[in-house]
């Protein structure tokens, strides 16, 4: 059963918008697409679509700006990326403040006790590797695993350079 008409545009646009951003950005298209279709789509029909959407555009996007690749950054990223997108934590620099906590949408982080005290740690199933916590962490001690702090200034910077 599909969902009505205007729902369907509703959620064309906002994936149109959320590739527009992949396009600007090169990331962060399944930020607004997962949980858009998820309202009216079941989540095992969701995932597939948004990796097949993700793969499209990025063969597209690489297609217009593969002379501006950073290769070597790429070889050592595609293979985590197959692995896994997720965040880690360096138990040692967590301050437990719980930043990481709130910041992520998608429910992947939580604070657990440890040896040490309470600490940050991430499912690796919920996590989508977005880097919201990475970027809220007041002491770094949660990192993207595939993508390093480079990886993402070659991307911003690269689209800072589009004509």
């Amino acid at each position: 059963m599909l969902p009505p008409p205007e729902t369907i545009a509703a959620l064309a646009l906002v994936a149109a918008v959320a590739y527009a951003l992949f396009a600007i950005t090169g990331f962060g298209a399944a930020l607004l697409v997962v949980p858009a279709l998820t309202f009216v789509l079941p989540l095992p029909v969701v995932l597939p679509v948004a990796v097949l959407l993700d793969v499209a555009a990025a063969l597209m996007l690489g297609a217009r700006v593969g002379r501006e690749t950073c290769w070597p950054e790429l070889k050592r990223m595609v293979p985590l990326s197959l692995a896994g997108a997720v965040c880690g934590v360096t138990e040692a620099d967590c301050v437990s403040c719980g930043a990481c906590v709130t910041a992520c949408t998608y429910g992947a982080i939580e604070l657990v006790d440890t040896p040490h005290g309470k600490k940050a740690r991430v499912n690796p199933i919920l996590c989508k590797g977005d880097g919201v916590c990475n970027a809220k962490c007041p002491t770094r001690a949660i990192t993207l695993k595939h993508f390093t702090d480079e990886a993402i200034y070659h991307q911003i910077d690269a689209a800072l350079s589009a004509p």
